[in-house]
């Protein structure tokens, strides 16, 4: 058993997954403050009018530039370098590559791609552990080893997740299963949960955490309730989908004329970014989602119109994949969240429910769950959103329900099931 193991101790278990934590917390707050807050929020977006989709059209030629010329690399794509590495202990990991791929994130999130920093967020952690290692790695003997790096790779990916997505156990959990399709890596629960605590923690001092959405406590219906099942079917064959789509078209970036295709593609995304706007009157397509999430379910007023939410849903879906296939430097992992909470709200309204804030969260947890195997953290993270028994219960059964649906399938292609150390 790991935990006789002599080497160990309580400062590999405790003191160096908060360091760990607490680094990667700081920096990924300060990433997510400068692209996502003052890049996208501050100056695309507030740019007036139709003018912030004009952007658009260069962000697959400089995150092209960004991953060829500064990163020397396009493969594996940075959300694929956690897992990948996991299981391949005696390959280099690629710290070197940092500074590219960073960029990369920026010339996608910030211009206004639909994508995340979730890659991002996770690459920081995990080179932040790594550079330990290489630091201490004399002092501490259980970190020179292929376990110790690996229990490294975990703590830096639960702390980016845990910071990006302002939820520590969908952070820690993540860490334990991303690199598995049906497993868990519970060795390392406690180093993970550590990891995204401190992670959180530290950034909160300069980056306000913030929720993809806000649960609206109400009385719980039967119609509801069957309406959460339906949710979770409908986003177990939608996630099922969107990555059969993504596999298929992966390869469009790397085709002839890769620099034109990039460009290409860019106005076809400034195409989509107009008309999003035009037809919901705000940049949905822009970014993580958050746009959009709030756009569905407004603070104040209804949400909006069916046939708006079926629009909607459709173009978010279109510039996603879009962004897949092109080349996008950032991650889908709140794309995908966001595709379940515009379904969930869609299928509320199409029962006639008041509150629709229970289907979206189903959606969002169910959706995101399956597309990346993800049961346990979306589980945590429908609990820390909702706070109450029975849509946490709800909830579960829908993931349970997606999972199904997605059958062996996954957004990752470097997950596996082989044991590793």
């Amino acid at each position: 058993m790991i935990d006789s193991d002599p080497h160990l101790t309580w400062r590999v278990l405790l003191v160096v997954p908060i360091v760990v934590g607490a680094i990667t917390g700081a920096l990924v707050g300060l990433l997510v403050r400068v692209i996502e807050d003052f890049l996208l929020d501050r100056v695309i977006l507030g740019l007036p009018g139709l003018w912030f989709a004009i952007p658009c059209v260069g962000v697959f030629v400089l995150t092209r530039f960004a991953m060829v010329k500064v990163a020397g690399t396009t493969h594996p794509g940075t959300a694929e370098l956690y897992p990948y590495y996991y299981h391949h202990p005696d390959e280099r990991y690629p710290v070197n590559q940092a500074p590219g791929r960073i960029l990369s994130g920026a010339t996608t999130v910030g211009l206004g791609g639909s994508q995340g920093l979730e890659s991002q967020s996770v690459l920081v952690g995990s080179s932040i552990g790594i550079l330990l290692r290489r630091i201490f790695r004399k002092r501490l003997d259980y970190l020179a080893r292929p376990e110790g790096r690996n229990l490294l790779l975990v703590c830096g990916a639960s702390a980016g997740i845990a910071t990006v997505f302002s939820s520590p156990v969908l952070g820690a959990f993540y860490g334990l299963e991303m690199p598995f399709r049906n497993r868990l890596d519970a060795r390392r629960l406690v180093p993970a949960v550590l990891a995204a605590g401190a992670s959180f923690a530290a950034a909160s001092l300069t980056h306000n955490a913030r929720s993809l959405m806000t649960y609206v406590p109400h009385d719980i219906g039967p119609k509801e309730a069957v309406g959460v099942l339906i949710v979770g079917a409908l986003c177990g064959g939608g996630a099922r989908g969107f990555v059969w789509i993504m596999g298929r078209t992966r390869g469009f970036k790397d085709g002839s004329s890769p620099w034109l295709r990039a460009g290409l593609a860019g106005v076809v995304l400034s195409l989509l970014a107009m008309t999003a706007w035009v037809i919901t009157g705000t940049a949905i397509t822009a970014g993580p989602g958050y746009v959009a999430t709030s756009w569905a379910l407004p603070t104040v007023g209804s949400s909006p119109a069916l046939l708006l939410l079926l629009a909607a849903l459709v173009i978010r879906l279109a510039s996603v994949l879009l962004c897949v296939a092109a080349g996008g430097g950032g991650g889908v992992f709140t794309s995908m969240a966001v595709n379940g909470i515009l379904l969930g709200t869609l299928v509320a309204g199409l029962l006639g429910l008041e509150n629709p804030t229970l289907l979206a969260l189903a959606g969002a947890c169910a959706f995101l769950g399956a597309g990346y195997r993800l049961p346990l953290a979306t589980a945590g993270l429908l609990a820390e959103i909702s706070g109450s028994a029975m849509p946490i219960a709800l909830g579960i059964v829908a993931i349970g329900i997606a999972m199904v649906c997605m059958g062996s399938t996954s957004a990752s292609s470097t997950q596996t099931d082989a044991r590793s150390v």
